[in-house]
């Protein structure tokens, strides 16, 4: 109304207003009597709109003349999805604004924004739990539950992610072994597949990531996708996790390397496993299924066909089907310097004994040796009409034989003499000594010899003596060496052709001078077989049967009287036996076919023979204390080789055949005693034409 009278003031003819007067004077005016003219009032028409008015976010009208967008209250450019395309009148640009604000209150947090993870808050708007920073729907296992502001259902993700910028791993993740990532996060070492808590080998001391302390676990573990395989190392019995091999299912559950069909570990297999092969998770294990049969015991490693026999023992130690045989074979499977020994008649075995070794005596026409030369090959060299001693030490019978001990040889070519029947032998801690029997183109010797322990050296003395100037005579059948109290050796040869005795005497001084202090032959002393005792007695098988004499064993030369002859008897072979003032005469008697104990007083014990006897040898329990306990061995005529234990307090006995495969003609046997152990062990050899076999085994039980 005022501005209508105005115009109707000046088309009167008063004083005249240009236009640009009018609308100068209009911005000063307050239509709408808000108090704030024109110029200041942005819409000057409505009295609600002024600098001054209350602003109402989100309604479309800059109610405060601000010139904001009134969909973005923050300010900070972003508005709320649901007002994206709605403009503000009166402010420039609005209507523009890009939407995914999720908080218009603050100017931090909008689509642009920098989010900070775990801060618990969806800065960027981007709709993503905070905690869940590689989005695989897995939180750390200390954020499972912890909500996101502006994030709708956060807060129920599961927890157990343990590596949150990884989104390849989380708890549902598909793991690969041995990449060295625990990926589904079980906190499982990645190269424990099975979890048995051991490691194959290659993969020892790898640490696995997100696993906290990994890398410590053992090695050795054969097959890492079964649970029920692995080494037991740490382990005990009674442990959860100690594994239980499955002996003879071809499996190696744990981890030993070993023989499925060898439970014992004694390199044999039973017969019926022979050629079945062990596996674990790499294949088939090497040298496995190549093990010899034969076990008869697959759970003592005491017990297969390389095991020595314990004769006394129930137990078939050697699986040759019985529990008092043992195994013979060839020395050489018994030494290892020796290769070979190719004999022609071995005969005549004595075993004697110093303080540290058991030797086996042999005689024999010929044999070739094989052993290591010098320069390192090997060596064959013959041996003509010679004697050898084998020594086993004491303390360790079951190392074997350690050696060679040529106390008579002859080499290169054929001997100009030949042996005769009958030897015998005797160790001293020292030396060996020897008596053998020598047949000469020129006549018959008797050589006594010895063989120093130290050096190797041999020495001694050949006695030829001759009757009305002869001194061609038959072969000796017989002979016998002792030391008498002086330490002095008697040595005595026998035969009942032409009856005629060769005696030596020598000390040890002496003959290793080379030199004998008394020999002498003597006629009609006509003995078959004859032992000598160290007391000057003589004793053997005469013409009408046991003949005893006595002899000045000191005596230059010694006189032979003929004291005693026994018709009852007639010894095929006869040993004498001497413990302090007691002795005891053993014989294998041609006339009662057995073998006969007699003792001191001369009261006879039998032991019936199995089989008519031809050899026999006796000698005292090694390392026997008090009344010693015998061991007698003998070849029967169908050639068996037997053994007795023989207890002298009781005459109760044990018989033992020995499992040799040669037609025995001559079989010798030791027991002796370890030093330490007191355990007793048994030596033995059987002998025939062509070959020899040895043996050892324990005599003492389990």
């Amino acid at each position: 109304m005022r501005a209508h009278t105005l115009l109707a003031f000046l088309a009167t003819g008063c004083t005249w207003v240009s236009d640009a007067d009018i609308e100068a004077r209009r911005v000063q005016m307050d239509d709408d009597g808000d108090g704030f003219v024109k110029s200041e009032d942005c819409n000057d028409s409505d009295a609600k709109i002024n600098p001054e008015a209350t602003d109402v976010w989100y309604d479309g009208v800059d109610s405060d003349c601000a010139g904001d967008d009134y969909y973005d209250q923050d300010l900070d450019g972003y508005i709320p999805d649901e007002f994206v395309g709605l403009a503000t009148p009166g402010a420039e640009g609005s209507g523009l604004l890009p939407g995914g604000d999720c908080d218009d209150q603050a100017a931090t947090v909008n689509p642009e924004a920098a989010d900070e993870w775990y801060d618990g808050v969806d800065t960027d708007c981007a709709g993503n739990d905070d905690y869940d920073q590689d989005s695989d729907g897995y939180v750390e296992l200390a954020a499972e539950g912890a909500a996101t502001r502006y994030v709708d259902g956060s807060g129920d993700l599961p927890g157990g992610d343990c590596d949150d910028t990884q989104a390849e791993v989380h708890p549902t993740a598909a793991d690969v072994w041995y990449d060295g990532a625990d990926k589904d996060c079980a906190g499982n070492e990645d190269y424990d597949q099975d979890g048995d808590g051991f490691v194959p080998d290659e993969y020892v001391n790898l640490t696995t990531r997100y696993v906290t302390g990994s890398g410590g676990l053992p090695s050795g573990d054969c097959d890492d996708t079964r649970e029920d395989t692995h080494p037991n190392t740490g382990l005990s019995e009674s442990d959860e996790d100690y594994v239980t091999e499955a002996w003879g299912d071809g499996w190696d559950q744990d981890c030993a390397g070993d023989d499925d069909y060898d439970q014992d570990g004694d390199l044999y297999v039973e017969d019926a496993a022979v050629g079945s092969v062990t596996s674990d998770g790499y294949g088939s294990i090497d040298g496995t299924g190549e093990l010899a049969g034969g076990d008869c015991d697959n759970t003592n490693p005491d017990v297969n066909p390389d095991a020595f026999e314990v004769v006394t023992s129930a137990t078939d130690f050697d699986c040759d089907g019985d529990s008092s045989t043992f195994a013979m074979g060839p020395l050489t499977d018994f030494a290892d310097d020796l290769y070979a020994l190719d004999w022609t008649a071995p005969s005549d075995l004595i075993f004697d004994a110093n303080s540290t070794d058991v030797y086996l005596s042999v005689r024999t026409p010929e044999v070739e040796v094989t052993r290591d030369s010098a320069s390192g090959t090997l060596s064959p060299s013959t041996y003509f009409e010679s004697a050898f001693a084998f020594p086993v030490a004491i303390a360790a019978p079951a190392d074997g034989i350690h050696g060679l001990a040529d106390w008579w040889r002859f080499t290169g070519s054929a001997a100009p003499y030949s042996v005769t029947d009958g030897h015998d032998f005797i160790a001293e801690d020292d030396a060996l000594y020897g008596l053998i029997g020598l047949q000469l183109s020129t006549g018959r010797a008797l050589r006594l010899n010895g063989y120093d322990l130290t050096s190797s050296s041999r020495f001694g003395q050949s006695s030829r003596l001759a009757i009305g100037g002869s001194s061609t005579f038959p072969d000796f059948e017989d002979m016998t060496l002792a030391v008498d109290g002086n330490g002095d050796l008697q040595a005595i040869a026998c035969e009942a052709n032409t009856g005629v005795l060769h005696y030596l005497r020598a000390s040890e001084t002496t003959l290793r001078s080379n030199s004998l202090d008394e020999q002498e032959i003597y006629e009609g002393v006509s003995l078959e077989s004859c032992e000598v005792t160290g007391d000057g007695e003589l004793l053997g098988r005469g013409s009408t049967g046991l003949e005893y004499w006595s002899f000045d064993a000191d005596g230059t030369p010694p006189a032979f009287a003929l004291d005693e002859t026994v018709s009852t008897y007639a010894p095929i072979e006869v040993e004498v036996l001497t413990r302090g003032v007691s002795s005891w005469t053993i014989m294998a008697d041609a006339v009662t076919q057995d073998i006969v104990v007699l003792n001191s007083s001369g009261t006879p014990d039998i032991i019936p023979a199995q089989g008519v006897p031809r050899s026999l040898h006796a000698a005292f329990v090694g390392g026997a204390t008090g009344l010693p306990d015998v061991v007698i061995s003998y070849a029967n005529s169908t050639g068996d080789a037997w053994f007795i234990r023989y207890d002298l307090s009781t005459g109760l006995y044990d018989e033992v055949q020995l499992a040799s495969d040669l037609q025995a003609l001559d079989v010798a046997v030791y027991i002796g005693r370890q030093p330490t152990t007191g355990d007793e062990f048994l030596l033995a050899a059987v002998a025939s034409l062509v070959d020899l076999q040895y043996g050892w085994a324990w005599y003492t039980a389990e």
